[in-house]
C-alpha cells in the first residue's frame, strides 16, 4: 500500500507486464511512506536547510510526493527521490493471500479518497491524519491471517527506470537499530528484484517498531516507478503430488522467426560497458544468419540498448540486411517479441528467442510460454534442431525480401486511415490460380501445408510421400495460387485440395500464407470456386477442423457466407450470390481442370 499524494495522476506504459504472485504467497502488509534519512523531528524543521513543508508540516523529500500511476492493474507509484529521501514502511506480523491483500488495498484507497475529500471540504487535514493513525495501528497489530514472526522474508519488486542505472539500499531496522542492509542495482528499463531479508526479530518487538526502508546510495535526484514493492514470506508450500495442473504449452512444428539478443549473444561484450570498437562478433554469426535465411526463417533483434548505438554496431558487422522488424529499446523483451509477431503477422508459437541472460529468458517464458528459448546457438546446432529445418522451396530465400516489401505496404497503408478497402483496391492485387504443374510448385505447396497454422482449413500435416501420393490421385485436384500487387510479388501463397461430388465440390485442405492475411485472397479464391460451381447449381463445402490456431480462416469462411452446422459437419456455401468484396482481387486462372466426379 502507498500513501499517495492527493490529486496526482500519471500514466505509465500500458505494455509493461507485472507477473502475478502465486496464490500460495503470503504477503506482509506494507504502507510505503515518504521519510528523511536524517530525520530528527521536530528540531530539524527549524534547523535543516533542506526542510520543505508538506500539508501536515512534515518534510518533503520526494518531488511531488508519492505520485499514483495509472495504466496497470497493479498498485504503482512514481517517486523522484531528493537528497536524504527514503521510502519507509512499518512491518507487522500478519500475512495475507494475494486476493485478500488486493481487497485490503482497495479498502485503503477508498478510505484515502473519502478522507481526502472531507479534508478538502472542511479545509483541514484532521480526517486524513485520524485515518492514517488508525490504519497504521491496525495493520501493525493484525494477526488473524498468519504469523510472520521469526520467518525468512523477501522483498519482491518490479521497478521501471528510465535513466542511468541506480544503486539502492534496502534496510531492515528494529527499535531504531539498523539490523540488516542489502544492496540492489536498478538497471535502465523494467527489472524484477528479489531481496532476501533475514529477520531475527522476536515476537516481543511490536510491529510498529520494526521497519523496512529503501533509499538511493547517493545524493543525486533519482526517479523510479515501482510497479510492485511487497514483503512476502520466503517459503511457499509446495502443492500435493498430483495436484499441479499440467501446462499445455504448444509450439509450432517449425520456427518461422529467430529473435536475437545482441550483447554477449550476437557479439561478445556490452555496448554500454565496453569500448564499442572492441566488440567481437559471434563465431560464424554471418554464416548462421545466412543458413537460417536460406531456409526461409526470418531473423530479428530484441535488445535493451539505445537504438542508434546498437544498430550502428549491427551495421558495422555487416549484419543489418539479415534482420527484419528489430526492436531495440528499454522495454521488456516479451513485449517487444509480441510487437515483432504483430508486424510480421506470424504466430507467437513459431518464434525462437536467443539470449545469454537467464533473467531475460525467464521473463519471456513466463509471459510467452509458447516461444522457444535458447542461451546460445552454433552453426553445427542448426541441422540437429528439427524445428529449424522446415520444408524449403525456391521461395524460401526470398522470404525476407517479401517481408521488407510488406513493410513498404504498411507505410502506404497508414496514408489511407480507415479506408482500408480503398487501400486494397489501389494495391491492384492479383491471384493467379493454376495446378501443380512443376516441381517448384509442388515443393512450395508442401511447405505451405507444413508451416501454415492460422489460415489452415484442417491443420492436417502430410508426409512428403503422402502428399505426392495425393497429388497423383486422379480423383483429387490440387490448386495453387500466386499473388502479386503493384509493390511486388508475394509468391505462391495458396494451396488447396478439392474433390467433386456430383454438382457439388468439397475443399478438404486449404493453406494460405499469413503474408497475405486480411488481403481478401481467401475471399477471392472462394468466389473463383463459386463461379465455377454456379453453372451447375452446385454447393461448395469446406471441411473445417478447428485446431485452436486457425480461427482466422473460420472467420474468413463465415464472412464469405459459409454456414456451419452444429453437429460438426461440413461448412457449406450456396453459389447463387457473389461474395462481397471479392472483386477487389483480380483472379486469373490457367490450366484449371474441373475435378472428376466421384460417384
Amino acid at each position: 500500500m502507498w500513501d499517495y499524494e492527493l490529486n496526482t495522476k500519471e500514466i505509465t506504459n500500458s505494455n509493461i507486464r507485472v507477473p502475478k504472485l502465486p496464490r500460495r504467497t503470503r504477503i506482509i502488509p506494507t504502507i510505503w511512506q515518504e521519510h528523511c534519512t536524517e530525520c530528527a523531528i521536530p528540531d530539524c524543521y527549524s534547523t535543516c536547510s533542506l526542510y520543505e513543508a508538506k500539508r501536515d508540516g512534515s518534510c518533503r523529500r520526494f518531488v511531488g510526493g508519492i505520485r499514483k500511476v495509472y495504466g496497470l492493474e497493479t498498485q504503482s507509484a512514481r517517486i523522484e527521490f531528493k537528497r536524504w529521501g527514503k521510502l519507509e514502511s512499518p512491518l507487522g506480523y500478519s500475512t495475507f493471500t494475494p486476493f485478500s491483500y488486493k481487497v485490503l488495498n482497495f479498502i485503503n484507497d477508498l478510505s484515502c479518497r473519502i478522507t481526502g475529500s472531507l479534508d478538502s471540504l472542511f479545509k483541514t487535514i484532521r480526517f486524513s491524519q485520524a485515518f492514517l493513525w488508525r490504519r497504521n495501528r491496525l495493520i501493525g497489530n493484525l494477526k488473524r491471517w498468519g504469523d510472520a514472526t521469526n520467518r525468512e522474508l523477501k522483498l519482491v519488486a518490479v521497478i521501471e527506470n528510465n535513466g542511468s542505472p541506480v544503486n539502492m539500499f534496502v534496510e531492515m531496522s528494529a527499535l531504531n537499530l539498523r539490523i540488516q542492509t542489502k544492496h540492489m542495482i536498478i538497471p535502465r528499463g523494467i527489472s524484477e528484484h528479489t531481496v532476501d531479508i533475514t529477520s531475527p526479530i522476536t515476537k516481543e518487538i511490536g510491529g510498529s517498531q520494526r521497519f523496512i526502508r529503501i533509499l538511493p546510495a547517493g545524493d543525486d535526484n533519482v526517479e523510479l516507478t515501482f510497479h510492485r514493492l511487497e514483503m512476502v514470506l520466503a517459503e511457499v508450500k509446495k502443492s500435493l503430488p498430483g495436484k499441479e495442473k499440467p501446462k499445455n504449452i504448444g509450439h509450432a512444428q517449425f520456427v518461422k522467426c529467430v529473435v536475437w539478443d545482441l550483447d554477449n549473444t550476437l557479439w561478445k561484450g556490452v555496448i554500454t560497458e565496453d569500448d564499442p570498437s572492441q566488440l567481437v562478433i559471434l563465431d560464424k554469426a554471418k554464416e548462421i544468419l545466412e543458413l537460417l535465411d536460406s531456409k526461409g526463417i526470418l531473423n530479428s533483434v530484441v535488445s535493451k540498448n539505445n537504438h542508434d548505438d546498437a544498430w550502428g554496431q549491427v551495421v558495422r558487422f555487416g549484419l543489418n540486411e539479415y534482420f527484419v522488424a528489430p526492436e531495440i529499446n528499454w522495454n521488456q523483451k516479451s513485449v517487444n517479441i509480441e510487437k515483432i509477431a504483430t508486424k510480421l503477422n506470424i504466430g507467437i508459437d513459431s518464434f525462437l528467442f536467443i539470449d545469454d541472460s537467464d533473467f531475460e529468458l525467464g521473463e519471456v517464458t513466463r509471459f510467452l510460454p509458447a516461444v522457444r528459448t535458447l542461451k546460445s546457438i552454433t552453426l553445427e546446432d542448426i541441422p540437429r534442431l528439427e524445428y529449424l529445418n522446415p520444408p524449403i522451396s525456391t521461395e524460401s530465400k526470398g522470404r525476407r525480401q517479401m517481408y521488407k516489401q510488406e513493410f513498404i505496404r504498411s507505410e502506404r497503408r497508414q496514408q489511407y486511415g480507415s479506408n482500408y478497402l480503398d487501400y486494397l483496391r489501389d494495391c491492384k492485387l492479383t491471384l493467379e490460380i493454376a495446378t501443380l504443374s512443376s516441381q517448384v510448385k509442388v515443393d512450395r505447396a508442401f511447405e505451405l501445408l507444413s508451416r501454415t497454422n492460422q489460415l489452415n482449413l484442417s491443420g492436417r500435416k502430410f508426409t512428403k510421400t503422402e502428399f505426392l501420393s495425393s497429388i497423383s490421385n486422379v480423383e483429387n485436384i490440387w490448386l495453387s495460387g500466386a499473388a502479386s500487387d503493384q509493390y511486388g510479388e508475394y509468391g505462391q501463397i495458396l494451396i488447396a485440395k478439392l474433390v467433386k461430388y456430383g454438382n457439388d465440390s468439397l475443399i478438404t485442405d486449404l493453406a494460405i500464407s499469413c503474408r497475405v492475411m486480411e488481403k481478401l485472397m481467401e475471399v477471392s479464391f472462394f468466389e473463383f470456386l463459386r463461379k465455377n460451381l454456379q453453372l451447375n447449381s452446385g454447393l461448395l463445402f469446406a471441411d473445417f477442423i478447428e485446431t485452436g490456431k486457425n480461427m482466422p480462416l473460420k472467420n474468413a469462411l463465415s464472412s464469405a457466407g459459409f454456414q456451419f452446422t452444429t453437429n460438426g459437419g461440413y461448412a457449406s456455401l450456396k453459389c447463387e450470390i457473389q461474395i462481397p468484396n471479392s472483386e477487389i482481387v483480380l483472379v486469373n486462372s490457367t490450366n484449371f481442370l474441373v475435378p472428376p466426379e466421384i460417384k
